[in-house]
């Protein structure tokens, strides 16, 4: 019984004596010069001391004859055709090419050379290798061929682009000081098709068809698991079928779990569909490792696997998927990997490895520990101040913590926090530069005056000059009506204060800050405090902020509703005790990782 379909790599040399035949469903040879210009660089340009060879996308193929050898290209004539251009010049064309109902194009590509005698480009005609230059180049060189002798019968856009690509080739030789016969071992020796034989469908029209509307894709995944199925062989065709059933199942399942958000934004960061076409490419790069990023192979740990540089070793796949599934389900795992992870700490691949050294899961979570204590080894919490990016990773850790510590066994929704737009909000603080009318500033100084009401701290000389420029302000604004734009001096004076005040209120402080998700900070808008209170517990009753789902961490919604505030007499103001209250949380909750115990006020013990 053969196997659906043959997966394999191929080198442009192994070619040589076939033929291949183009059916005239397809639209024929369209590359533009950019495009032909593309592979002859990137051909030029590969490095073999980095890379085993080039690889070039999929030729999928049906053998038309099985006594010869004859095959139907079903996808990838675009590159087929340019390879046996290339070598038209700077070699001899290993392979043929027919085209169904285009004799005259298969005769053109065929005589090429002999037909482009006269017409080449020179030095004369271009003045560089780009592809503005040479294109309308070309088109003149296309108009004179066709205008001399009887050539009408060649006015095909077939031709023309078969003459584009030519012209193209020859003079990016001549121009780039190519050495021909090191770039023909590169081509020939080097260069490697990814050969997929169809063996299951009668119908090349179906095949071409799927490949085109994106029902089959050839993914770098789909090609290692042809890989893994063939190496399943056995000769007694029951076992065999049996063998590749149960590879199927185990496969499915472990990309199942990986297509669940909350497992994958676990393990992973990447948001980016088109980077993992199927997850499960994901774990083939912890095992093979991943493309050099000047290189970005999308089919590079296939290629390590077909070239045998990674053994075909389905158990280790399985164990690792177990391996991150156990990390997945384990509460305690789960909130320290999931951190390290997302501050991109540690890589999954580190961690995997860091678990291989632990012979005890308790030992792996104070490994974990120490991780992220090593990263807070320098953080102050009271000195941290907005935009610090490091105020979001005590944040972040702060709300981890309080859902591992919670009794109802929470669990910090990953998924959510990733696929939306974080910043960091201030809790107590209006932009006072929006503050436009009589009106609004009215309403601002007001909130100050009942703020600095109930602020603590020890500068008495600080907060008499802040009393006095809010008072001068209330003054000014006396008798002006609510709807009068702010005069210069109105708008001088409300900066004068708002500076005063954000220093004495410490407005940048960690103590004044939280995570919010961007359309929930948009709907607080720019709201004194028991505004956005009253905003932020509609919201967390909706779920929602415009028909947009929305995601309120634990700890923003306990900051707004004062839960680690010890006085509640004045629940329309965040003030300063408030904030002490809010920072000693923070740091009692964190203190596993802070370098030293610190009280709320920043002294250390």
């Amino acid at each position: 019984m053969n196997t659906p379909t043959t997966f394999e790599m191929r080198p442009v040399a192994s070619l040589q004596g076939l033929s291949f035949f183009v059916d005239d469903y397809q639209r024929g040879y369209r590359w533009t010069v950019q495009q032909v210009l593309d592979i002859l660089e990137d051909i030029r340009k590969f490095d073999l001391s980095q890379e085993a060879f080039y690889c070039l996308q999929p030729l999928v193929v049906k053998n038309r004859k099985p006594d010869r050898e004859e095959y139907e290209v079903i996808d990838g004539q675009q590159r087929l055709t340019t390879i046996y251009l290339i070598l038209k010049i700077i070699g001899e064309p290993l392979y043929t090419i027919q085209y169904e109902t285009r004799r005259k194009s298969a005769d053109f590509l065929e005589e090429i050379k002999r037909h482009l005698i006269g017409y080449v480009l020179t030095k004369k005609d271009v003045t560089d290798l780009s592809a503005k230059t040479l294109t309308p180049k070309i088109n003149e060189k296309w108009k004179a061929f066709l205008k001399e002798g009887d050539r009408k019968d060649y006015d095909k856009i077939d031709n023309y682009h078969f003459f584009m690509a030519y012209l193209t080739i020859d003079r990016w030789f001549i121009e780039g000081k190519v050495e021909k016969e090191k770039f023909l071992k590169q081509l020939e020796t080097y260069t490697h098709f990814i050969w997929y034989e169809d063996e299951q469908h009668d119908n090349s029209i179906e095949v071409f068809t799927n490949l085109n509307s994106g029902k089959t894709e050839l993914t770098n995944a789909e090609l290692i698991k042809a890989l893994f199925v063939d190496a399943r062989k056995d000769a007694n065709p029951e076992v065999r079928q049996l063998r590749q059933i149960e590879l199927a199942a185990e496969w499915d399942q472990i990309e199942q779990q990986l297509n669940d958000d909350a497992f994958w934004y676990f393990i992973s960061n990447e948001k980016d569909k088109t980077k993992y076409p199927t997850r499960i490419d994901f774990l083939f790069e912890i095992i093979a490792g991943k493309p050099p990023k000047q290189n970005p192979d999308p089919l590079f740990t296939y290629r390590k696997y077909a070239l045998k540089e990674i053994e075909l070793d389905w158990k280790r796949v399985k164990t690792l998927f177990l391996k991150l599934r156990e990390w997945f389900e384990d509460r305690r795992l789960y909130h320290l990997i999931g951190f390290i992870i997302d501050r991109k700490i540690r890589t999954i691949e580190k961690l995997v490895e860091e678990r291989d050294k632990e012979q005890s899961k308790t030992n792996f979570k104070e490994a974990l520990k120490n991780i992220i204590a090593e990263k807070f080894s320098s953080y102050s919490l009271p000195e941290l101040q907005y935009p610090d990016k490091k105020c979001e990773d005590v944040l972040l850790l702060f709300n981890i913590e309080t859902y591992q510590n919670s009794e109802a066994q929470f669990r910090f929704p990953f998924d959510q926090f990733k696929t939306q737009k974080w910043s960091l909000e201030h809790i107590h603080a209006q932009n006072a530069q929006k503050l436009h009318t009589a009106g609004e500033l009215k309403n601002w100084v007001t909130d100050l005056e009942g703020i600095l009401e109930f602020w603590g701290g020890n500068d008495p000389e600080l907060r008499n000059s802040v009393e006095d420029k809010i008072k001068g302000l209330t003054e000014l604004l006396k008798h002006v009506d609510d709807q009068a734009e702010l005069t210069d001096e109105q708008s001088n004076l409300r900066d004068e204060v708002d500076s005063r005040t954000a220093d004495f209120f410490e407005k940048h402080s960690i103590n004044n800050l939280t995570l919010l998700d961007g359309p929930t900070n948009s709907a607080l808008g720019n709201k004194p405090f028991k505004e956005k209170r009253r905003e932020i517990i509609e919201i967390d009753k909706k779920g929602y902020v415009d028909k947009q789902k929305v995601f309120i961490p634990l700890c923003t919604r306990y900051a707004f509703l004062k839960y680690y505030s010890k006085d509640l007499q004045h629940l329309d103001y965040w003030n300063y005790q408030d904030r002490q209250d809010y920072l000693a949380h923070i740091q009692k909750t964190l203190q596993p990782y802070l370098p030293e115990k610190e009280d709320a006020d920043g002294s250390r013990n």
